[in-house]
Parts: C-alpha cells; sequence; structure tokens
C-alpha cells in the first residue's frame, strides 16, 4: 500500500523491491486501518497496526501456488517504522505461529513529544492529528482534553483534514518473507 502521502519516496522503494524480489523474497506491505475512509484512521495506534502487519502475512501464506518460510522481516519507515517496532511487541501473544527474524524500524514515529519539541510547527499538524486518532481509539483520551483550549478549532479543523492534503510523510510498514 502507499504511503501516507510518500510518493516522493516510491522510486526508491520500488528499487529496493526489485531487489528483494530478484533475491527470491516475498513483499507484502500492509494497509493502514481506516486510511481513506471518514474521520481519523488509527494514526500511530500500535496494536492495530501490529495486528494488520501479522495479518498480512498470514495472508500472504494462504495464497495458493506460493510456498513461504515462516521467516519473517519486518521493517518500515516513519509510521511504519512505528508499526514495525509494534509488531515485535505484539506478535508472540497475538500470531505465535509468525516468527519474526527481524525488525528494522526507520526514524519510526516513536517519541511523539520530543519529535513535536524539537519541531514546534510539526505540533500543529501533528499534534491535532494525532488527539484525532487517540481520542478516535483509545477511550480514556478525550480530544478536547488533548489540545489547548484556545486552539481547539483550529485543531479539530487541521484534523479533519483529508490526509492527502495534510502534508504528512509517512511510508507503510513493509514486509518481507523469505521464499524457501
Amino acid at each position: 500500500s502507499p504511503g501516507l502521502v510518500g510518493a516522493r519516496h516510491e522510486p526508491a522503494l520500488q528499487t529496493a523491491v526489485d531487489k528483494l524480489i530478484a533475491e527470491n523474497w516475498v513483499y507484502v506491505a500492509t494497509d493502514y486501518a481506516g486510511l481513506g475512509t471518514a474521520g481519523s484512521h488509527a494514526y500511530l495506534v500500535g496494536e492495530d497496526a501490529a495486528r494488520a502487519v501479522l495479518d498480512a502475512i498470514r495472508a500472504a501464506r494462504r495464497l495458493e501456488g506460493l510456498s513461504l518460510d515462516n521467516r519473517n522481516v519486518v521493517w518500515g519507515h516513519s509510521q511504519g517504522g512505528h508499526a514495525a517496532l509494534w509488531t515485535g511487541i505484539v506478535g508472540p501473544h497475538y500470531a505465535p505461529d509468525v516468527e519474526i527474524a527481524g525488525i528494522a524500524a526507520i526514524a519510526p514515529a516513536a517519541d511523539m513529544a520530543r519529535l513535536i519539541a524539537m519541531n514546534p510547527r510539526l505540533d500543529k499538524r501533528l499534534g491535532p492529528y494525532i488527539a484525532a486518532s487517540y481520542s478516535r481509539f483509545y477511550p480514556d483520551v478525550a480530544f478536547e482534553q488533548a489540545v489547548r483550549p484556545e486552539a481547539f478549532k483550529a485543531a479539530r479543523e487541521t484534523a479533519n483534514l483529508e490526509v492527502a492534503k495534510s502534508g504528512f510523510e509517512a511510508w507503510p510498514v513493509q514486509m518481507l518473507m523469505s521464499a524457501p
């Protein structure tokens, strides 16, 4: 699946995928749950992202005419890096049948408070998006409590923008499974 916006990175990604396929690896990419539907998708909701990765691996194993090794390497950039890390956490109890041989998280979206502190302009875009996602998927998080009162109206408008217009960039989690 494409990244949130990510078109700028797709040629490099395609080159990497072509090389992996030439080495007899199978490439599977998840979609982000809720992306492209009304409302916010599960942006940085780790458990959901990890389950999507693990379910995609399981689905690939069921494809007719494809025989796959059980070893899997999970990698991703930004939001995908976040999902890759969560896959390592969730995998053993959610999908003990999926062997994770390695994880590569490239610039994972993991320490958002520090990332926003280093780039205050990012807070105006990313902060509302995270607040909307978490308030939708975590019952103990309220959007109104996660956003400063003076910024509430603008934050709500920003959170409701279409992702493609919001300027975020992220790659999807990339899973590579070696063929026997």
